[in-house]
């Protein structure tokens, strides 16, 4: 069942099926490597576009970035349900010394009033840092929750942790999500790496420790909490859902760019956007038609602590 003011991020069953399209300077680096020549203007319009087209239309909520969002939105206003990126292209910068910048031009509520039904905002995260830096993201993590309340929008925040020692990524991640779960940040869903990766067991973690590293985490915060890709290979994703969901993990969905399409940078590149178009409904959805098989079987609908945002009418007025 559809829950608060989530219920247009929500599949009919309740579930998050997000697909992601909000890369920048990567994805102009990406296509100017496989044409092995320099990208072309309008190249990344051209290829969101049609990722958006033919794959949207099988997915709860996309997110774009802030940049072409917009166009996108104006030239396919039938897709459905848009998340907008709400930070700057961070491509080439150093996670460790990074504290996001927002968009010039934009604020929630002018991406609101263009139609975003979602904000996200990205950022890297040290749990073990206590200085002026990590002080400086937790502001703007406040920042960006208070404009969320304040226009009625629900806030997805994406925490990607630091971590050198993939023995500790799973702590990491759980403090990050205890952090902020907290309701000064204002954060509706949590979009958060698996803790434990498949292929870590046995190397790092036993099977017992796999699991309990799942739970904790679903068991830290109130909040429904969504899983990334992080542009992993397909099979590989959909092995790391199937055992979070046998771990007993209770996520509610997942938000999945690279692991769909990405092979289609290619396509696009040597053979155009048709061809592009041709591949994505040959290849690219069946592949999202079965993470939504995966993600309905696995997670679950967000609970009854999802409650209709104070907000939610804000823009009615």
């Amino acid at each position: 069942m559809k829950v608060g003011h989530l219920s247009a991020c929500l599949t009919d069953a309740g579930r998050i099926l997000g697909l992601a399209i909000d890369h920048g300077r990567a994805l102009d680096a990406a296509i100017q490597l496989a044409r092995g020549g320099p990208a072309r203007p309008g190249d990344a319009l051209a290829f969101k576009s049609a990722v958006v087209s033919g794959l949207a239309p099988a997915a709860s909520v996309t997110l774009v970035d802030a940049t072409l969002g917009p166009v996108i939105r104006k030239n396919l206003p039938g897709v459905g349900p848009l998340m907008f990126g709400y930070e700057q292209d961070t491509y080439g910068q150093d996670g460790a010394t990074m504290v996001p910048q927002l968009p010039p031009g934009w604020s929630v509520r002018r991406l609101v009033e263009i139609g975003a039904r979602a904000i996200k905002l990205f950022l890297y995260v040290d749990t073990e840092s206590h200085t002026a830096l990590d002080e400086q993201r937790k502001v703007m993590v406040e920042r960006v929750g208070a404009e969320c309340t304040t226009v009625g929008v629900p806030f997805f925040l994406e925490p990607l942790v630091i971590s050198p020692d993939p023995r500790q990524h799973h702590v990491r991640v759980l403090r990050a999500v205890e952090e902020f779960s907290r309701p000064r940040y204002h954060v509706d869903v949590l979009k958060i790496e698996l803790p434990v990766q498949p292929r870590h067991v046995p190397e790092f973690y036993s099977h017992a420790q796999a699991v309990e590293a799942l739970q904790q985490v679903s068991a830290a915060t109130p909040l429904p909490h969504i899983f990334l890709s992080g542009g992993v290979p397909f099979d590989q994703l959909i092995e790391c859902l199937e055992f979070a969901g046998a771990s007993g993990s209770r996520f509610n969905g997942v938000l999945c760019g690279r692991s769909i399409w990405s092979e289609g940078i290619a396509v696009f590149a040597q053979h155009g956007e048709q061809a592009l178009l041709e591949w994505l409904a040959r290849t690219a959805l069946p592949r999202l038609q079965r993470l939504g098989q995966v993600v309905d079987a696995r997670a679950v609908a967000p609970g009854p602590q999802v409650a209709p945002h104070p907000c939610a009418t804000a823009l009615a007025n």
